[in-house]
């Protein structure tokens, strides 16, 4: 899995991130057992996010 962060900017009350999440999501089967291949998603994520305190 690569998280890139393609922007990053904070003020005194805000903060602004965004980027890039991809490659393969594992699943469990049952809990507590390792992830599986076999259960695993591709992903490709952009995201874009503001936040205030």
């Amino acid at each position: 899995m690569a998280v890139t962060l393609t922007h990053y900017e904070r003020s005194s009350q805000t903060i602004h991130v965004a980027g890039k999440i991809e490659g393969v999501l594992l699943l469990q089967v049952e809990l507590g057992e390792p992830p599986s291949q076999e259960e695993g998603i591709e992903i490709d994520v952009a995201f874009d996010v503001e936040a205030q305190k």
